[in-house]
């Protein structure tokens, strides 16, 4: 009701009525900080005191080895785990705020970065799950569930146990060989959920393993999956279950999942999530396309409690702030049946001091006019043209072949238009001052840093997108007046913008984040710029005729997914940045 509040005073309202009434129990966010970032407690504290008055009442962090278990030094070892006394503060803080802070931690798989260290070979089945079991494996849970949850006053868990593909195929099956993999999941989660109630502990768990164990194709929404009545009956009454569903688009879909799930007899969680992962700036249009029908079915089948997900998969490149809108869209479902346009806007500024259309504007980086359906296609495009290398320009020879604008408008592309032009907009934006309510204890405009380094990476995408392609084109006519250009100009800028927007990036990260993990996307950067170097040091060899070619360029384009592809895939740096297995 304050954040409403705020968004009535900011329009000018002195007078005014109104009646909140929730539709969900709790509305909680998960913050994932396992995939390198791991935001800094006075971040979280900014993000409570904004979560609170949108009308969030719980959050969870995500932390697969990232905090800190007595005994287990290699527990976040140099990834930045939270110590117990970080993790008391924030929960003393969001417990003023009315926010319900507990752990949110894996117990089966997931578990990668704990089991490559020599001490844990012992416990692995695979190399990211657990060896189920064995005594020494439950030993190390009861430490790990004990130290997740001693700091905070809520008896809530997350035990994780989603995506264990592998489970009872690996060390497990050299000792008891082969074994229904219901039959472990079940033994090893009653074993779990024996050491929460030990502790006075609720858990909840994701739902996909029973769906996905009873799939011929192993997919957690195959419509002809069935799980066994008996293996129904063995999940412990205890468990909450959490359908998590971050794909679909329609109605029909979530309610009937729901009513699938509200079969196996058990407390139902429902998380949708914001699309932060594996790219630079949440992909709201998609956001808001998938959580709009989850959130209506969710409703109508008076689903009391919902977790939306942030996810950092692949490095943690996005700036989590540019999810804020998806919070504020979601908590305008908790207290309306319908979200209406403009108080979702109104509270938006209020609140955060942003335009959230302007927020939306900046998913421009992946949702490029043009595409099938900006609002049905997750593509990172933005993380595809970053990345991929400029020598060998293994994903432009995709986009020749896609939906993506690939037309010249007054000698430049389409989609270089639309990055020059995104730049522009962001920059000016960036330089606009905060204009709501709440002030950030770092001063005025919370965001123009997250716009500024939206813009920044506009700017870079708008010069480095054809440039490859011109080159290539130049080096097979043999102008070598043009190459020349190229090398005096076109080069050596595009190398001077990535390096702004390699420090633009640090100064976000080190603002919000603790400093580890970001030696990954370091990495990167670093990689880009050299590949720049070599890039311009062998034209100018091939200019000056020490060269007789350039075989990168010699070599005839493929694209690596077929032409009939209706839309780009989500990709990962190692699939972008170079053909080759081996990085």
């Amino acid at each position: 009701a304050l954040g409403r509040l705020m968004g009535e005073i900011t329009e000018g309202r002195s007078e005014m009525e109104f009646q909140e009434k929730a539709n969900f129990e709790t509305l909680t966010a998960m913050i994932d900080c396992s995939r390198n970032g791991v935001m800094k407690i006075d971040h979280l504290k900014y993000w409570v005191r904004r979560m609170a008055l949108m009308g969030f009442n719980g959050l969870t962090l995500y932390t697969e080895d990232t905090y800190e278990v007595p005994g287990e030094p290699y527990f976040g070892y140099l990834r930045g785990r939270y110590t117990t006394a970080e993790l008391r503060e924030l929960d003393r803080y969001a417990s003023a705020l009315g926010i319900e802070v507990f752990p949110c931690i894996q117990t089966l798989a997931h578990l990668e970065q704990i089991l490559k260290w020599d001490v844990y070979k012992d416990l692995q089945d695979t190399p990211d799950i657990l060896l189920v079991g064995e005594e020494k494996t439950y030993e190390l849970l009861e430490k790990m569930i004990t130290a997740a949850s001693k700091p905070f006053r809520s008896k809530r868990i997350h035990i994780g146990m989603d995506e264990a593909h592998g489970l009872g195929t690996g060390h497990y099956k050299e000792k008891h060989g082969e074994r229904s993999r219901f039959d472990i999941m079940n033994e090893h989660l009653h074993r779990v959920v024996e050491i929460c109630k030990r502790h006075g502990l609720h858990p909840m768990i994701w739902s996909d393993m029973y769906f996905r164990l009873g799939s011929k194709t192993g997919d957690y929404y195959d419509r002809d999956s069935v799980i066994p009545q008996n293996v129904i009956h063995q999940i412990p009454e205890e468990v909450s279950l959490v359908y998590w569903d971050y794909y679909h688009t329609d109605y029909d879909f979530y309610a009937e999942w729901i009513e699938r799930h509200r079969v196996l007899k058990r407390d139902l969680v429902v998380a949708p999530a914001a699309w932060t992962w594996n790219r630079f700036w949440t992909l709201l249009p998609y956001t808001f396309a998938t959580i709009e029908p989850c959130l209506q079915a969710c409703k109508d089948a008076q689903v009391k409690e919902i977790l939306l997900t942030l996810w950092g998969d692949d490095g943690a490149e996005c700036d989590f702030d540019s999810s804020l809108p998806a919070l504020q869209f979601c908590a305008e479902h908790r207290y309306s049946a319908d979200v209406d346009p403009d108080l979702l806007r109104r509270n938006f500024r209020a609140i955060c001091g942003e335009d959230f259309d302007l927020c939306v504007k900046a998913s421009e980086l992946d949702a490029v006019p043009g595409l099938v359906n900006p609002q049905q296609d997750a593509v990172n495009l933005s993380k595809w043209l970053l990345w991929d290398d400029p020598l060998l320009g293994t994903w432009h020879n995709q986009l020749s072949d896609s939906p993506v604008p690939q037309k010249e408008i007054g000698g430049i592309s389409e989609l270089e238009k639309h990055y020059a032009d995104l730049s522009q907009v962001l920059f000016e934006v960036a330089k606009q001052p905060i204009s709501g309510v709440v002030s950030h204890p770092t001063g005025p405009g919370k965001m123009s840093q997250s716009f500024g380094h939206a813009a920044q990476l506009a700017r870079v995408l708008s010069l480095k997108h054809n440039l490859r392609e011109k080159l290539v084109t130049a080096y097979h006519r043999k102008d070598l007046a043009k190459l020349r250009k190229y090398l005096r100009e076109e080069i050596p800028s595009l190398k001077s913008e990535v390096e702004k927007l390699w420090r633009s990036h640090r100064a976000l990260w080190m603002r919000d984040r603790k400093p580890f993990g970001w030696e990954v996307l370091e990495l990167r950067y670093g990689g880009l710029m050299a590949r720049l170097d070599t890039l311009r040091e062998r034209i100018e060899m091939f200019v000056q005729g020490e060269y007789k070619s350039i075989p990168e360029f010699d070599t005839q384009p493929m694209p690596p997914y077929p032409k009939s592809m209706k839309s780009l895939p989500v990709l990962g740096y190692r699939q972008i940045v170079t053909p080759s297995t081996v990085i």
